[in-house]
């Protein structure tokens, strides 16, 4: 056996290393998402070596080392993938070894393990959609943080089939993220409602779907007000100056005390939602 390798070694008709003893085909278990080796490796430094996708629309296409989207290559190891993505046109591969004019291919045959990522459960910030009222924009973001490589796809349910007349939805968006050195991904896509509606109000839905068919959701309920929200009265009797404080109308029952006069102060507040109103004393 030891004698039959190095002849095949040396003699230029053979010029890719054997998998599990054949030179011309490979059978490669591969998990979606995690590194894999490529073991297409040249018998002879001096050869030229390719990889190449075989079911494509457009015919072959080589698979090119690219470090940025973690595809490296080693004669002694092969094709090394730190983040795959393997689908239909990956799911045949050639590894092609040229020298002197010479050719050879081996097929390689990728086989997904079936071993799922961790779940993508999404989160929905609504900060732009606290105080929505009628005819206003509010706008909701849908976000999912994910291993690198994962593919998914965020979609939106909303309320009221008539909410998808004023509803835009922008294009999916992917930002990378480092945490104690390990790199994930969050994606995010935004639903923004214009001219809002009573009908609006409701429960909003934001759905992912991960390369496995799974499908993970988060909800977020909005209200809707209608215009014209009655001011705030607060009364108070205290000896203050009769001032405006942060945009609040402050007005007193008389314009000119007198000592021992009882006076009311009356702060208008025509804002919407607070949760604390401070009175300051200024020194006289």
């Amino acid at each position: 056996m030891i004698a039959w390798i190095i002849r095949m070694l040396s003699n230029p008709e053979y010029l890719i290393v054997p998998y599990e003893g054949s030179y011309d085909f490979m059978f490669i278990v591969v998990f979606q998402s995690q590194p894999a080796t490529i073991p297409c490796k040249p018998t002879d430094s001096r050869a030229k070596v390719s990889l190449w996708k075989v079911h494509t629309n457009s015919g072959p296409q080589e698979i090119v080392v690219n470090n940025t989207l973690g595809i490296t290559y080693n004669s002694k190891k092969g094709y090394h993938f730190e983040y795959p993505l393997w689908d239909g046109e990956t799911s045949l591969l050639e590894c092609k070894v040229e020298l002197d004019n010479t050719e050879m291919i081996s097929s390689i045959s990728i086989h997904i393990g079936c071993v799922f990522p961790v779940d993508p459960h999404p989160l929905i910030d609504d900060s732009r959609a606290k105080n929505v009222f009628i005819n206003s924009t509010f706008s909701l973001k849908c976000f999912v943080h994910i291993e690198l490589g994962i593919k998914i796809v965020i979609t939106w349910d909303v309320p009221n089939k008539n909410t998808l007349e004023r509803s835009v939805e922008s294009m999916a968006e992917t930002q990378r993220n480092e945490l104690n050195g390990n790199s994930y991904d969050t994606v995010s896509r935004n639903l923004t409602i214009t001219g809002a509606q009573m009908e609006d109000e409701g429960i909003y839905h934001c759905n992912v779907t991960d390369s496995n068919g799974r499908v993970f959701s988060a909800s977020k309920k909005v209200t809707v007000y209608e215009n014209g929200l009655p001011p705030s009265y607060v009364n108070f009797s205290m000896d203050i100056n009769n001032d405006a404080i942060n945009g609040f109308s402050i007005i007193s029952s008389t314009d000119e005390p007198t000592v021992r006069d009882d006076i009311t102060l009356t702060c208008k507040a025509s804002v919407y939602n607070y949760t604390e109103l401070n009175w300051i004393r200024k020194p006289l």
